[in-house]
């Protein structure tokens, strides 16, 4: 079972939201400070539920080989159980070529992949090596202004659905809330997985509202 499954799966999940710690990888990333940097923030946050790790790739040309390597290491020296996810280009992963990349995945032991970039109309050129054994699962990404799309974007989805929001909104414009609150109702009637909010907002009670709808929230570190 892919270690997405069976974190969310847990009746830990069904008392306290799942946690997505988010934290960059680039070029110039050191082992040592990125995981005290790990480390400090989950002592920091307090008491969690089921956690989920997502390295996501930084502006100054990081390589999916490089993040790769990471990976390996973080789940051979400090997270052998919890689920792993990276967040890169398409670009990326083209450049390290579709089936090379999904095969390295594998043996690193990620858990799922997120390409925002990547719309769903052109996924089936990677979702053919993702059928392997053991592959990890290709999350996908809705919002409010996926409108009509959202049936078609998670209908065969996997693992979770990634919710975002424009963070610049949340001051701007009150009726906002409610217009997210429509949103996450009308995605979790058709969604088959469970939606994880990426709302740049790390207030639980804050974000209380909205948790009712959804598995967990993202929390940068």
């Amino acid at each position: 079972m892919n270690r997405i499954d069976s974190v969310l799966s847990t009746e830990e999940q069904k008392e306290c939201p799942v946690t997505v710690w988010q934290t960059e990888i680039g070029a110039d990333t050191e082992w040592a400070a990125l995981t005290d940097r790990i480390e400090n923030k989950r002592k920091e946050y307090g008491e969690t539920g089921p956690e989920i790790l997502e390295l996501y790739a930084a502006e100054n040309g990081v390589e999916a080989g490089e993040m790769l390597e990471l990976v390996k290491r973080l789940r051979r020296e400090c997270f052998p159980d919890m689920p792993l996810v990276l967040r890169l280009s398409f670009h990326q992963v083209f450049r390290y070529g579709l089936e090379a990349f999904t095969d390295a995945c594998t043996e690193a032991g990620v858990d799922g992949i997120r390409i925002p970039d990547l719309p769903m109309e052109e996924q089936p050129q990677l979702k053919v090596y993702l059928l392997k054994e053991g592959a990890p699962y290709l999350l996908q990404e809705i919002c409010p202004q996926s409108g009509d799309r959202i049936p078609d974007v998670t209908g065969y989805a996997k693992g979770y659905v990634c919710c975002t929001a424009d963070p610049s909104l949340w001051d701007e414009q009150m009726e906002y809330g409610n217009m997210l609150s429509f949103f996450l109702y009308a995605a979790e009637a058709v969604c088959p997985v469970p939606l994880i909010l990426d709302f740049k907002n790390t207030d639980r009670d804050g974000m209380k509202q909205y948790l009712e709808m959804a598995a967990g929230l993202t929390v940068s570190i």
